[in-house]
């Protein structure tokens, strides 16, 4: 029985190296927003941390030797100091690593919010996907995929960041509270 080649024009059926491309796009895209959430936790989490450690200190008195020229501080009044601003910066960072952030902007596409809000109508955009052949819609979904692949990696740099300095913060917190006033 011989195979007949399958017309390129012929939409009865996806082939099936299709149907791989398309479980493939779902799982990356599915992977990618596992990841971008995992950030946005993370983030929470040294934000929280940040946030307690720095009511700790500055309660204990962590600010009280601030308007003192900084040649009259102690140790422990140098580590308050320094786990103040480092805890602060992490907070920040923690804040921007949740905050939304786009990617590369298409004018008109069919996944992204913001994308399809540009289109002119709904019914505009419901022509426009309906329009797509399924290799079109998994090249979107792939597009897709590249952008949000760009907004985890600038989380993760964010978020790196945030750790390293809350951690320094912690590290400073810790001396500030075992150091004993001289």
């Amino acid at each position: 029985m011989s195979k007949t080649p399958r017309n390129p024009r012929d939409d009865s059926g996806p082939e099936p190296a299709l149907l791989e491309c398309d479980e493939f796009a779902g799982f990356v895209h599915q992977f990618l927003r596992d990841h971008i959430a995992l950030a946005d936790q993370k983030a929470a989490f040294v934000f929280a941390a940040a946030a307690a450690i720095l009511a700790y200190i500055y309660e204990n008195g962590a600010t009280a030797h601030l308007r003192q020229p900084s040649n009259l501080w102690s140790l422990r009044d140098w580590a308050g100091a320094i786990a103040l601003v480092l805890l602060t910066v992490a907070s920040l960072l923690a804040v921007a690593t949740v905050a939304p952030r786009g990617g590369v902007r298409l004018r008109s596409g069919v996944i992204y919010w913001q994308e399809i809000c540009s289109h002119k109508s709904p019914t505009f955009y419901a022509n426009t996907v309906a329009s797509l052949s399924s290799r079109g819609i998994q090249e979107t979904i792939l597009q897709h995929c590249f952008v949000i692949a760009g907004i985890c990696d600038r989380k993760y740099k964010v978020l790196g960041l945030s750790l390293a300095l809350g951690t320094l913060g912690f590290i400073s917190a810790s001396l500030f509270v075992f150091l004993v006033e001289p």
